[in-house]
């Protein structure tokens, strides 16, 4: 719920704040969206292969 939260409001925090362009802020949205999306299956693989082990 808080990433739905905080991604809706990122955008308008950045360009009004922040003052970046909208592309700008657009695109940090976007990697901070893919980022919090790709971090999960990256511990998942290392806790799997490592911590797996023992």
């Amino acid at each position: 719920m808080a990433f739905y939260g905080i991604a809706s409001n990122l955008v308008v925090f950045l360009t009004t704040r922040l003052h970046e362009d909208t592309v700008s802020s657009v695109r940090s949205v976007n990697n901070w969206s893919g980022s919090v999306w790709l971090t999960p299956i990256i511990g998942a693989y290392i806790a799997d292969s490592y911590a797996g082990r023992a």
